[in-house]
């Protein structure tokens, strides 16, 4: 079963599952879709962004967007 970008720590490397919304759309322009690979480089605590690394793009994301993810792990 996958979990949401908003729960997983920094450090580890996931695979996207799939993107709810609107959101779905703008990432995809970005080449964040469905079955790429990202790392979460940092999760700042107490509600802040959740920045991902997409072969070298850095991307921060608001909590309720990295909530709307659904990733499996894919590595340490």
């Amino acid at each position: 079963m996958g979990d949401t970008l908003d729960r997983i720590p920094a450090g580890a490397r996931v695979l996207l599952e799939e993107i709810g919304g609107p959101l779905g759309t703008r990432l995809a322009e970005l080449g964040i879709v469905a079955g790429v690979e990202v790392e979460v480089v940092q999760a700042i605590p107490l509600g802040g962004p959740v920045v991902i690394d997409r072969e070298g793009f850095l991307l921060a994301l608001r909590r309720g967007d990295a909530r709307a993810i659904r990733v499996r792990r894919s590595g340490p």
